[in-house]
């Protein structure tokens, strides 16, 4: 693990003792002899996921010495689609081609099975990784930034007080003066300082098949969505070299539902293979209350709700909430050292909470005429290439939902949506 002396909250530019491996290689990250250092430290993060592990390496960077806690040891195995956008890559600023899985240039669309059409790019636009993988990686570059990192540690309570924070764990107490919550759909950091109460759930079915060399020919480079096959939801096939992973869900909360509806889309899809992952997941998709911030905590991420509730991709969120605190921190603190993220808090709800409301707005008119819509991807594909530009990062969905509403045929679906929705 790496080591370094930090003990101001003052950007500095201290020598880091570097000594972690810098192959992608796993290497076991077991949990350190050592207790948490008895010196407060200037930032505790909650979670090593995409988002945490982003966020502490850049406080690290700015000079704050950053502890890193995470309920597992490292690698695990994460549930997830996988799917990295071009979107969230350009978030990250760390080489990450080494662990993609496949590059996605195509997606196969269809509603109900029917009605097929495959949309192409000349370069990828969805980055294909598995999540053991991909946090590895992100984690072993915040060691390497001098982030002290404590695996197999679980958060049990957390204590805010005037001049800090106290986080207690099964291994002793960890102080600190600030807090952010990166501990997921389940955050035990936003219930214990009391945010997020509201916040909505929608359930995922995944499993990971290794399937015969024709089906992953079949599915290399191509992601495949049927999303009127569950009401509210899709279906999903993401190849990820080796195997696929296949999945259904963001419409209902009824697990033996999507197990049924699962199983239905692989026999209709002709998939069979063995399986080596059978998962279902939660996704946090916020609430009526989008607080993600009280006094020294913050929450980032999935805790924090950051869920598109269209199309269910949390990863993006996840960097884009982390490179947004990271970016406002040490000026917050200076001119509010008491409760810093005031600024947090604004940036979120500008650029995310409000495309947030955007996402459920589409999301309730296009799953009302799925079929409709369909047909008019299918008959004007340039809708679909302007999506493509909102998953490349190159258009923001604000703009892509504006010049939507001004096209004839999709305001002639949406008022049928509306028509729908009443009934």
């Amino acid at each position: 693990m790496s080591t370094t002396t930090k003990t101001s909250t003052t950007p500095n530019t201290s020598t880091t003792t570097d000594t972690s491996a810098t192959t992608n290689t796993f290497t076991a990250l077991s949990a350190p002899t050592h207790v948490f250092s008895s010196d407060p430290y200037d930032v505790i993060v909650v979670g090593s996921g995409p988002g945490g592990s982003t966020l502490a390496r850049k406080l690290s960077q700015q000079g704050f010495k950053v502890a890193l806690l995470d309920k597992s040891d490292f690698p695990r195995y994460k549930v997830c689609g996988g799917g990295l956008t071009q979107r969230a890559a350009k978030q990250l600023d760390i080489e990450f081609q080494s662990i993609v899985r496949d590059g996605i240039t195509s997606m196969e669309l269809c509603c109900k099975g029917e009605n097929r059409f495959t949309f192409r790019k000349d370069t990828p636009f969805i980055h294909m990784v598995m999540r053991d993988e991909f946090d590895d990686l992100l984690l072993k570059a915040a060691l390497d930034e001098g982030v002290e990192f404590f695996p197999s540690t679980r958060v049990s309570q957390v204590v805010s007080g005037e001049s800090g924070v106290f986080v207690d764990t099964d291994r002793g107490t960890c102080r600190g003066r600030y807090l952010v919550g990166a501990d997921g759909v389940n955050s035990t950091v936003a219930k214990q300082v009391g945010l997020m109460a509201s916040k909505q759930k929608i359930l995922a079915l995944e499993y990971e098949m290794k399937v015969h060399p024709d089906d992953l020919n079949r599915y290399k480079g191509k992601v495949a969505i049927d999303y009127g096959f569950i009401k509210g939801g899709y279906a999903w096939v993401f190849p990820k070299r080796d195997h696929l992973s296949v999945g259904v869900g963001l419409g209902t909360r009824d697990g033996q539902f999507l197990q049924r509806k699962l199983l239905e889309y692989l026999d209709r899809e002709q998939l069979t293979g063995e399986f080596s992952s059978q998962k279902g997941f939660f996704l946090s998709v916020g609430g009526s209350d989008p607080v993600v911030a009280k006094g020294r905590t913050a929450l980032i991420g999935d805790a924090a709700g950051l869920v598109d509730p269209l199309m269910g991709e949390g990863i993006y969120y996840a960097l884009r909430s982390a490179n947004i605190l990271a970016s406002a921190f040490a000026q917050s603190i200076a001119s509010n050292p008491d409760a810093p993220f005031g600024r947090y808090q604004a940036e979120i709800e500008r650029e995310i909470l409000s495309e947030m409301r955007l996402f459920q707005r589409a999301g309730k008119l296009f799953h009302a005429a799925p079929r409709q819509f369909h047909k008019m991807f299918v008959r004007q594909p340039k809708i679909v290439d302007r999506a493509f530009r909102v998953i490349a990062g190159e258009l923001s969905f604000a703009d892509y939902y504006e010049r939507s509403r001004r096209h004839i045929g999709l305001r002639a679906i949406a008022r049928l949506a509306r028509v729908l929705q009443m009934w």
